[in-house]
């Protein structure tokens, strides 16, 4: 039998504990088996629509580190796509995804989409998940740095480039 991950404990009035588990949709159930809803109140409680049960600590799944998620995604890409660089096939299906944003541009797993395809071309491409996170924050600060023209001037659908004049 497969056992769902315990991210909380349960307990009702009367001290009786039993357990939370995030279903494969997400949701948050508790050990009855029912949705546990969570309360907008001053003590950030939630609890079970069901038994009442009242959770006991943060119900939320611990949040993973970039370097956990691309490890994750790294060995299901390994696993379902196999080894090597596959550089030609990432960029065929970054394009695709392109297209799908072209269609759908308010959809956030579009834009996922290609984050998941860039973070996979990036260990093919040798690199570490922790050398990948430094550079993804190093290249944030570079870009902090650079001059970028004024937005406010620019087409929304046009590029915004910064400033190369002082490139080589």
């Amino acid at each position: 039998m497969h056992r769902k991950p315990v991210i909380g404990f349960i307990k009702d009035e009367r001290g009786t504990a039993g357990v939370a588990f995030l279903s494969e949709g997400g949701e948050l159930l508790c050990g009855c088996g029912a949705l546990v809803r969570i309360a907008i109140n001053r003590n950030g409680q939630s609890q079970c629509v069901e038994c009442d049960a009242r959770i006991v600590g943060d119900p939320r799944p611990s949040q993973q580190t970039l370097v956990d998620i691309i490890i994750r995604q790294r060995d299901f890409s390994v696993k379902t796509f196999g080894p090597g660089p596959r550089t030609k096939g990432l960029q065929q299906h970054i394009r695709k995804e392109l297209e799908e944003i072209d269609r759908a541009p308010l959809d956030v797993e579009e834009w996922i989409d290609i984050v998941i395809l860039a973070l996979d071309g990036a260990w093919r491409a040798g690199f570490t998940p922790a050398e990948v996170v430094r550079v993804l924050t190093a290249k944030q600060s570079k870009n902090e740095r650079r001059s970028w023209p004024d937005w406010r001037q620019a087409s929304q659908d046009q590029a915004i480039e910064h400033d190369r004049s002082g490139e080589r």
